[in-house]
């Protein structure tokens, strides 16, 4: 091995990183969403009758839609790789 295998790549200095900055905006985007939809409102779901606020309940749809797309699209690509290994 040569000494160039070990030479740490300088770093951008005097600047935040891209991934900072991106980061900020997505956490003050977050922040000011729960801000927005902090009041609390009734949930009615077949037996059940509670107190939720907004934002939670936006944010636990946001994540079922999203294991929900995952479980359908997994269930497709399960159709289609068999029946393209039957042809």
């Amino acid at each position: 091995m040569s000494d160039q295998d070990n030479v740490v790549p300088p770093s951008r200095s005097g600047g935040i990183a891209s991934r900072g900055i991106i980061a900020m905006v997505v956490i003050g985007a977050m922040a000011l969403f729960i801000y927005q939809n902090a009041q609390s409102v009734p949930f009615h779901f077949l037996f059940i009758d509670f107190q939720i606020a907004v934002w939670l309940l936006i944010s636990i749809s946001f994540v079922l839609g999203m294991i929900l797309d995952n479980v359908v699209i997994g269930m497709f690509r399960k159709v289609f790789r068999r029946g393209k290994s039957k042809t």
